[in-house]
């Protein structure tokens, strides 16, 4: 019994002895970990990087920077493991700590049989200023590729990855704003206008962007093609209403500020091409136009000297008489040269698309029924202006009462009475001293007589009374003559 007892504990020490030879032969096909040479890359923000490595047992990587994590099944992580053999893993780069102009490191170790080395060094590059003048599109402007700014205005985007700010730029353009954050091109619009005084002629320069510490960053180069050949600009203080004397000799705008002729305004045109038609009223409110073979013996006349317009008129010795000038665009002129009657003046006025290229004028008159005034309302048009020296028996009857003779009537009825009544002085009579005597006058609602230059204007003439008193308009020279005497009245209806 005690054999088989002894022999018993024989066998189990002979099967410890042989598990643990097993034991040890299976330690020596590992053998001890061997970690592969440090290796160094660089990998910047939004890339990806390969590591590549031989494990001859189990193994486990980890990163010693959150911006640097391991791509494992379609996931990221900041470790990841796996068993012996040859290994690749890829690492994705982030933009966790990112301080401009300052590069980061990431040391990626690697574990093996309770020991750990450091394998790859990836190093993220700094990210310096970065700031891009962008289209529409987003596609940045570069010295081979400089930003247009169109005729007038232009708008562009504008990327930067700090706080910017735009320092200098050409004088020949204004920026609606100067600073910006950070941020994509959606939140940053920059809109860029063209100086007055400089959209004839082309021109390039440079916007100059800094950082808030004052360090220039970036310059982008701007241009400007100049004016375009279907845009003009008139220089001048009004297109309208402009009034010539029966002479000639002086003109005045509707402020009365009276000039001595010629009349002169500029063009801004590209190249200096553009084209001048002249136009004499028919009516009040039409016109047509002076063709080329009547310009020499039309009684104003245009001097055309590059982008220089003079205009002159001829001596007056009848009544008041209007005219316009039309200053067109090259390309505007020639759609239009062949069917200019119906494009440009149908029905005689002159179509409103072409209001920024018309200026108006008149000339006063000397002579006829019209001597003194010509007179016209809002809703009736004109009106009969009466001398009254072939109404009274005897004209010394108004040299008696008003200390001259040039005394005229003016009798409102109807549409007359609505909208604003509009007496030009003319000749003569043009700047005088004007001092109305109005019953109509008071705190409340009332007729009001105001008076502009050589021009009177009478609103709410419909409070007239009706047979009533007429309105007394005195007008005196500048030395304190009476000159002219107009009456206005309402009649019985």
């Amino acid at each position: 019994m005690k054999d088989k007892i002894y022999y018993l504990k024989f066998l189990v020490l002979v099967f410890c002895l042989a598990f643990a030879s097993c034991s040890d032969d299976d330690d020596k096909g590992q053998g001890n970990p061997v970690f592969p040479e440090v290796q160094k890359i660089s990998c910047a923000v939004g890339e990806t990087a390969t590591l590549t490595f031989n494990a001859n047992m189990n193994w486990k990587l980890s990163s010693s920077a959150l911006w640097c994590k391991f791509v494992v099944d379609g996931g990221q992580g900041n470790s990841c493991s796996g068993e012996a053999g040859e290994q690749t893993i890829t690492v994705s780069i982030g933009d966790d700590a990112t301080a401009l102009n300052k590069s980061y490191k990431a040391e990626i170790y690697l574990w093996m049989g309770g020991d750990k080395k450091v394998v790859y060094e990836i190093t993220r590059p700094s990210t310096g200023y970065e700031v891009s003048l962008l289209d529409e599109n987003g596609n940045p402007y570069t010295e081979n590729n400089p930003a247009t700014i169109a005729y007038k205005s232009s708008s562009f985007y504008i990327r930067a990855n700090f706080d910017w700010q735009l320092t200098e730029w050409p004088d020949w353009i204004d920026a609606d704003k100067t600073s910006g954050e950070a941020g994509e091109q959606s939140t940053n619009k920059l809109y860029i206008n063209i100086q007055s005084g400089h959209t004839k002629n082309a021109n390039d320069g440079f916007l100059t962007f800094m950082n808030q510490a004052g360090d220039k960053v970036a310059t982008v180069p701007v241009k400007y093609e100049g004016i375009p050949s279907n845009a003009i600009e008139i220089i001048i203080s009004s297109q309208w209403n402009w009034t010539f004397s029966s002479d000639g000799s002086t003109y005045s705008s509707s402020s009365g500020e009276e000039q001595e002729a010629p009349f002169t305004f500029n063009v801004i045109a590209k190249d200096d091409q553009y084209k001048v038609v002249c136009l004499i009223n028919e009516t009040e409110y039409t016109y047509s136009r002076v063709e080329d073979e009547n310009i020499e013996s039309n009684w104003f006349h245009v001097k055309k000297e590059n982008e220089t317009i003079e205009l002159l008129v001829d001596n007056n010795d009848g009544i008041e008489r209007g005219g316009a000038v039309i200053v067109f665009p090259m390309d505007v002129w020639n759609e239009v040269k062949n069917n200019f009657d119906d494009l440009v003046l149908p029905g005689g006025e002159v179509a409103s698309k072409y209001d920024d290229y018309i200026i108006t004028f008149k000339q006063s008159g000397i002579g006829g029924a019209e001597d003194g005034f010509t007179a016209s309302s809002e809703y009736g048009g004109k009106l009969e202006i009466i001398d009254m020296k072939t109404v009274v028996e005897d004209p010394d009857i108004l040299w008696g009462e008003y200390n001259t003779d040039q005394v005229y009537q003016i009798s409102l009825e109807g549409m007359h009475l609505y909208g604003t009544v509009t007496v030009n002085m003319n000749g003569k009579f043009a700047n005088a001293i004007v001092v109305p005597q109005n019953p109509y006058e008071g705190e409340g609602e009332s007729v009001v007589v105001e008076t502009e230059g050589s021009t009177i204007m009478i609103y709410q003439a419909y409070l007239m009374e009706p047979g009533g008193d007429a309105i007394t308009i005195y007008l005196y020279s500048r030395s304190g003559e009476t000159i002219g005497v107009l009456l206005v009245e309402r009649p019985l209806e």
